[in-house]
Formats: structure tokens, C-alpha cells, sequence
């Protein structure tokens, strides 16, 4: 093979190379762009439920410290329902009295035994669940709906994002954010809320797109490690290289 001939190809083939490593960094570069908006998210609507978990600890705690008064206060706790939108019911199970079922019974056993709030029962399918406190002279329990848990104006998703968002939980899920693509996701958040009571596992998975790819940066790139080989061999077409010249011829007197 003719020496110029060999030259030009390996010049070809390290302008391919470098625009093929070029193109690989900024992709690289874009989908770490995205991982960081998605971890960042995630963590928003992390804080957000787990503040509204600890908020539930507090009604609890609260009412614990109140205890029932008597004549027109005399059931304070009926009136966490119009206050708070994620409050469906509120028992109260006076000294005397009995829960309506071994589950709450049990419950308050494991209150009183850890001196706090309690799960008493979970079902993420329907999108409800239960805690329960001990306290003297009355214990209480509190039903909680998860639809109305998640905080509309803080939350990072918009409605149809691409994101799914679920909670988990013993098996079970509580579906927050379908999304899309879930079963191949590329970014994957977990982690448990900040409250002992609610067990809860926040999850996050998102599939990346073809199209969310950098391609205009990746191409431009491409175009731009090519230009200069073009314009050398349009140059050696019309015969001029740049050691034609060389050595240059000095002047003489």
C-alpha cells in the first residue's frame, strides 16, 4: 500500500476513534446529568412522606398527652379528620373498654411495650393503614389514607411522569406514580421513611429513553473532529499537502 494511501486511512481511523470517545464522554456525561436530577427528586418525595409520617407520630403523641376532657371536648380526637385530609377515623379505647378485635389489642401491647406508635395494620392495596398508640387512661388508633398522604404542592413528580414512584411494604405496594418501563429500569432509588412506624420503602425506577440521549452534543461533536479531515482531503485532492512546500526556499542575494 502507497505510503499516502496508509496515512489517509489511519488518519481516518483515528478521527473515528476520537469521535467515537468524544461521543461516548458526553453521553455519559448526559445520563449522569439525568441520574442526578432523578436521585434529587427522589429524595424530595422522600422527605415529604417522611415528614408527613412523622406528623402522624405527633397526632398520635399528642393525643396521648391530651387525654379525652369532658362536656363539649370530651372527644377532641374526632376532630383530627377535618384538620388533617389523610385522617379517615380515630378510635379511642378507654380503660374499661375493649378493642373491637385482637389486631388493635395486640397493637397497643406493642406500644405499650416500645413507647410509641405502632403499626397495627397495612394494606398498601387499598391504600390504607392503621397505627396505634398506647396511653393511660385511654389508648387510640388512627386510620390513615395513603392517597391523601402524598402532598400535592411540594411533590417533584408532575401527573404523567415517566418516573414510577411506589411504596412497599411486606409484599404488599402502594402504587404513588405508575410511570412507565418500570420492569427495566435504569435508575433505581430505595429507601425506608424516617419513621418507625411506618415501615415503608420508598421506590423509584426509571427507564431512559433513546431519545433522552444528548444526540445533538454527540453529533456535534462527531461533525467537529470530522470537518478538519475533510478539509485536508479536499486539500490533498488539489494536489497541495502541507509538506509541499517544505523546505521552503530562501531568498538569496
Amino acid at each position: 500500500m502507497p505510503i499516502r494511501a496508509r496515512d489517509s486511512w489511519l488518519a481516518v481511523a483515528a478521527a473515528a476513534l476520537l469521535a467515537l470517545a468524544g461521543a461516548a464522554v458526553i453521553a455519559r456525561a448526559g445520563l449522569a446529568n439525568l441520574r442526578e436530577a432523578f436521585d434529587t427528586d427522589a429524595r424530595i418525595a422522600h422527605r415529604l412522606l417522611s415528614q408527613r409520617a412523622a406528623e402522624h407520630e405527633a397526632m398520635l403523641a399528642t393525643l396521648a398527652l391530651l387525654q379525652p376532657g369532658s362536656g363539649a371536648e370530651a372527644a377532641p380526637e374526632q376532630r383530627l379528620p377535618a384538620l388533617y385530609p389523610q385522617v379517615t377515623r380515630v378510635q379511642r379505647r378507654d380503660r374499661d373498654a375493649a378493642w373491637p378485635g385482637e389486631t388493635l389489642r395486640a397493637a397497643e401491647a406493642e406500644s405499650r411495650r416500645t413507647k410509641r406508635a405502632v403499626l397495627a395494620t397495612a394494606d398498601l392495596g387499598g391504600g390504607r393503614f392503621t397505627l396505634a398508640m398506647a396511653a393511660e387512661p385511654s389508648s387510640y388508633a388512627i386510620d390513615f389514607d395513603l392517597r391523601a398522604m402524598v402532598p400535592a404542592g411540594d411533590w417533584p413528580y408532575a401527573r404523567g411522569s415517566t418516573v414510577r414512584v411506589v411504596l412497599r411494604h411486606a409484599g404488599q405496594v402502594f402504587v404513588i406514580e405508575p410511570g412507565r418501563d418500570a420492569d427495566a429500569a435504569d435508575f433505581v432509588f430505595e429507601k425506608h421513611l424516617a419513621a418507625a412506624s411506618q415501615p415503608f420503602e420508598l421506590v423509584a425506577q426509571r427507564r431512559v429513553g433513546l431519545a433522552e440521549w444528548p444526540w445533538p452534543a454527540m453529533l456535534g461533536w462527531v461533525v467537529l473532529v470530522g470537518a478538519p479531515r475533510n478539509c485536508c482531503g479536499s486539500a490533498r485532492s488539489a494536489g497541495s499537502t502541507p509538506l509541499a512546500n517544505w523546505p521552503p526556499a530562501w531568498p538569496t542575494s
